[in-house]
């Protein structure tokens, strides 16, 4: 079974129509039978976006976010976040490379559109898929 990490920036494209959000919805659609996987930051910045941009999505965006196990950011977490060597990664992403990084050898890709997240989990070794 294949594993993917997401990210907001990927995740946020499935409730709102932004540019890849087809790409990525067909990637999402393709890959349905495969374990999908983020922080808990993801169902915090899904949540707190809809809410603010798109509210009446909001019983969408929570129905959508059951379909993502969720990493909880336990001390190992913050650490990793703490010590990402990336200097230009901001504390979002580092939480969520952190968490990307605990899955290991499992992981297939970290789905994201976030360049410097991109950058980042490439030089961490991770294989990043942008649909």
């Amino acid at each position: 079974m294949s594993l993917y990490y997401a990210d907001t920036s990927a995740v946020i494209k499935l409730l709102a129509e932004e540019s890849h959000s087809r790409a990525f919805a067909a990637f999402y659609d393709a890959h349905a039978d495969a374990e999908w996987v983020s922080s808990a930051l993801l169902r915090i910045e899904v949540t707190r976006t809809v809410n603010r941009v798109m509210p009446a999505l909001l019983p969408d965006a929570r129905d959508l976010l059951l379909a993502f196990s969720s990493i909880a950011i336990d001390e190992e977490i913050v650490e990793g976040a703490m010590n990402e060597p990336d200097r230009g990664l901001r504390s979002l992403c580092a939480i969520h490379l952190a968490a990307a990084r605990i899955l290991g050898p499992d992981l297939d890709a970290v789905v994201s559109y976030d360049d410097r997240l991109i950058k980042a989990a490439q030089e961490a070794g991770l294989g990043t898929v942008s649909p």
